[in-house]
């Protein structure tokens, strides 16, 4: 990640003069490497500037955003993104296919979905640095194909509220 410095939209101060802001934000690696004459750039009076870029090997579509946010495409379809708030609606089928994916959310995610959540991967490690609560409406079940281990460092309190069940042989109880 590189920084990029970012105008602001003008803001009109009482006595009529418009004052703008250079904010230092971190930006998402850029592509760029653009050759004049072969790319254009072309910014709006409220501070979008869209680039478009035929250097031969290089050529990119970029997009950014006083607020931030930044959109490019290089030359391969790699592309690079920043949003402050990402809204995201899926009428049909949504795939995602990448052999290194990661997704970074330096505040809160939340993820609502109305039928069923499938997950198959060949390993899962989380890591929780934080207070973590679950909650499930309905039951919860869970199974592992061999040997389950949990292990707690520190306190463990199991609040149960009805009935507790606990099933196995004496020499595992």
């Amino acid at each position: 990640n590189g920084s990029a410095t970012v105008t602001a939209p003008a803001v009109v101060r009482p006595d009529g003069t418009e004052a703008r802001a250079a904010v230092s934000r971190p930006q998402p690696s850029t592509l760029m490497a653009a050759r004049y004459p072969l790319n254009r750039v072309r910014r709006t009076r409220g501070g979008p500037v869209e680039e478009l870029d035929d250097t031969p090997g290089a050529e990119r579509r970029a997009w950014f955003h006083p607020s931030g946010a930044f959109q490019e495409t290089g030359a391969q379809g790699q592309t690079s993104e920043r949003h402050t708030t990402l809204h995201t609606q899926v009428d049909g089928r949504r795939t995602i296919r990448s052999s290194n994916l990661l997704d970074v959310v330096e505040s809160e995610r939340r993820v609502h979905t109305s039928g069923a959540e499938i997950r198959t991967m060949a390993s899962l490690l989380e890591k929780v640095e934080g207070p973590s609560q679950c909650f499930y409406g309905v039951s919860r079940e869970v199974r592992t194909k061999g040997e389950f281990t949990e292990t707690t460092i520190g306190a463990r309190i199991l609040k149960v509220v009805g009935p507790l069940t606990l099933a196995g042989t004496e020499e595992q109880l």
